[in-house]
């Protein structure tokens, strides 16, 4: 996008533009440098390039045009890396069809060996020689000790959060559970998300009022507002009752 040849060319400082916008001078800097894995989102760094290039007198549609041809030939040399990944792990791991149908055979073969020797060794195989009739002075007497019956495993249920959102309008959104990094991104209108922990659930979002909100089946309480930006929302399992929208009994009297 050549932004900070263009911010150069005009003596404009990012500590100008920071100031004027009130965006984060690190952000102003990685969108310079094409680090824009360092952003928050595709619906900030809009945003962003909209405010920068405002500023410094160019304009937002060409800009964003470039934004998007830039995304979608990174998007497309990503694909043909992965696609040349899945094909070299095909090559590598996956056996001709007529080598399976062989050890499949051989397997079989073995299995139904083993199993007609048992059954010879059961059936045909006796004792030889003359039975002799044992006395009660002769028979040894074994003891066996008696067999106590398994312990039976209790399990408890085991405890989990389940977030479940509906977008109904465009979000932007980061959700991690027990740590990991689940949703990333930009949510449309009418998309439908659920995430499941164990622990702990933590939220990032720039439209807190973008999404309705279910925990564990019951109604959960808006996060904020509509475009409002909200950031470190933790969720876990002692604290869920207080993200769980409160339902006022009405007494008659």
């Amino acid at each position: 996008m050549e932004l900070k040849r263009e911010r150069e060319l005009r003596g404009i400082t990012l500590q100008e533009i920071s100031d004027a916008t009130k965006i984060n001078i690190r952000y102003l800097r990685d969108l310079e440098e094409d680090r824009l894995e360092n952003l928050p989102g595709s619906f900030f760094i809009k945003g962003i390039i909209r405010s920068f290039a405002k500023y410094i007198g160019l304009d937002e549609n060409t800009i964003l045009n470039s934004y998007y041809e830039s995304e979608l030939h990174r998007e497309q040399s990503q694909e043909q890396e992965e696609k040349k990944e899945e094909e070299f792990q095909k090559t590598q791991y996956t056996l001709p069809i007529k080598v399976k149908r062989i050890l499949y055979s051989i397997s079989l073969f073995l299995a139904l060996m083993a199993v007609l020797t048992l059954i010879y060794i059961l059936v045909y195989q006796k004792p030889q020689g003359k039975q002799v009739e044992e006395t009660p002075s002769t028979q040894t007497i074994q003891e066996t000790e008696p067999v106590s019956p398994p312990e039976t495993a209790i399990l408890e249920e085991e405890k989990e959060l389940i977030l479940d959102l509906f977008f109904v309008m465009e979000t932007w959104i980061q959700i991690y559970a027990d740590g990991e990094l689940i949703v990333n991104g930009l949510k449309l209108e009418g998309e439908k998300v659920q995430v499941i922990a164990k622990e702990e659930l933590l939220i990032h979002t720039g439209n807190a009022g973008g999404f309705s909100v279910t925990l564990n089946n019951q109604t959960g309480i808006p996060f904020g507002k509509s475009g409002e930006v909200v950031r470190d929302t933790r969720i876990t399992l002692e604290n869920m009752e207080t993200f769980i929208e409160q339902k006022e009994e009405n007494i008659s009297i």
